[in-house]
């Protein structure tokens, strides 16, 4: 029997629910808080509760808090989708990183964002933009290229360096 054989045998159900039960989760959330018309009130909300906290009861530009917080907001789903996404991707298939899996990942994470943009646009208050989409990309990519970076770091610090091994 080929060596092989053994890591091509089918895995169980609950291998797939842990891997993908997250991006469900986290796709189900966005979709949900992409329905919200009320989304720039709930930021006001927010940032007046901020603001009250840390003393600053008068802000000269709250529209650009509200527009910070709201591409903030963007970003940060969509950087962590992609974690969820490609951590699904590469589960099971070794402790490194896989090229393969990062760019399914930001060609997931870039259809989703359009077809939430989209979705947007026919809910009430809301409307889709390109930009968004774009932002929303970008997050992604941010979140892969730490994902390679933190593998390049634990990568170099596991292999020896040329000193300890020609000492040995």
């Amino acid at each position: 029997m080929p060596a092989s054989s053994a890591s091509s045998s089918p895995r169980p159900l609950s291998f797939y629910l842990s891997a993908w039960s997250p991006v469900a989760i986290w796709a189900l959330i966005i979709f949900l808080l992409s329905q919200d018309p009320r989304s720039s009130h709930h930021i006001n909300e927010i940032l007046h509760w901020v603001f009250g906290i840390i003393g600053l009861h008068r802000v000269s530009d709250f529209r650009l808090w509200q527009l910070l917080a709201a591409k903030s907001a963007h970003f940060t789903v969509y950087f962590l989708l992609a974690l969820v996404f490609y951590r699904a991707l590469a589960l099971g298939r070794g402790a490194r990183f896989h090229a393969r899996a990062a760019w399914w990942t930001l060609a997931f994470i870039f259809c989703y964002a359009a077809l939430d943009e989209l979705h947007q646009s026919f809910v009430h208050g809301r409307g889709g933009q390109w930009y968004d989409v774009v932002l929303d990309t970008f997050g992604g990519a941010v979140a892969l290229t730490l994902v390679r970076w933190t593998w390049m770091v634990w990568e170099r610090r596991d292999r020896p360096s040329k000193r300890e091994h020609v000492s040995a």
